[in-house]
């Protein structure tokens, strides 16, 4: 009778070891099995993914035709300046372009010529400057007088009212980097640009520029108010 006790308990025993054993291995499987699921799940959302990509992807003929308008804008915006073919503009709506990337882009268009002026200004290229602005009449009376206020060396060293305001624009000017923010165009050969500048310590203010298209380009207009800080500071009694 002991030994039938001990022959049940030794079957039941192994038993027990198996059920558990087959148990472990069914959860394994699933496991490996679930795993295999979830891949191929991942390799259909992917070849959905590309067949919509490729529905997107424009026809031949089409990119062609995209290619073509890319090169005719490319073509409309250059200067007749030979070197314009290798220039990449610097200034970008939504980009913040480093003075590093400032380059002489001529000026064909209002965008080529911010980006001079600021080129000219942050290498104190007054020469250069110059050529990119257009004083208004009250400007030029002004800073005449400025200059003929000044005290003999002072006053050599500006020949003309160009030359006294080139100074104070690259001095008045943020030169750390720049952003396009906007171009409003009213008429063919007037343009405002809106333009955010920012200086060494991350101070940002917005300006918005007029511009004129005249024989040789685009040039910017000097409004008084672009000089009155500077007459203030000289004693010009009519700056309250």
């Amino acid at each position: 009778m002991k030994l039938i006790s001990a022959l049940v308990f030794t079957v039941g025993a192994a038993s027990g070891i198996y059920w558990g054993v087959e148990r472990h291995d069914a959860a394994l499987l699933q496991s490996r099995l679930d795993a295999a699921r979830d891949r191929q799940d991942e390799i259909d959302r992917r070849r959905l993914e590309h067949d919509r990509l490729l529905r997107l992807q424009p026809a031949a003929g089409e990119l062609e035709r995209l290619r073509a308008e890319v090169r005719r804008a490319r073509q409309d915006g250059r200067s007749a300046d030979p070197q314009a073919n290798s220039r990449v503009d610097s200034l970008r709506p939504g980009f913040w372009a480093p003075a590093s990337t400032w380059r002489d882009q001529g000026r064909a268009t209002p965008e080529a010529t911010l980006e001079t002026m600021l080129w000219a200004a942050s290498g104190g290229n007054v020469s250069a400057l110059k050529n990119v602005l257009i004083l208004a009449p009250e400007t030029r009376t002004k800073a005449a007088e400025m200059i003929s206020g000044l005290q003999g060396a002072s006053r050599q060293q500006f020949g003309s009212p160009e030359d006294l305001v080139a100074v104070i624009v690259a001095g008045s000017l943020p030169l750390d980097s720049a952003q396009l923010v906007a171009r409003q165009q009213n008429q063919d050969d007037q343009a405002i640009e809106y333009l955010r500048l920012k200086d060494s310590s991350g101070i940002t203010r917005q300006v918005f520029l007029s511009l004129q298209k005249s024989t040789d380009g685009w040039k910017l207009i000097v409004p008084p108010s672009a000089i009155e800080p500077v007459a203030k500071d000289q004693g010009d009694p009519r700056i309250p």
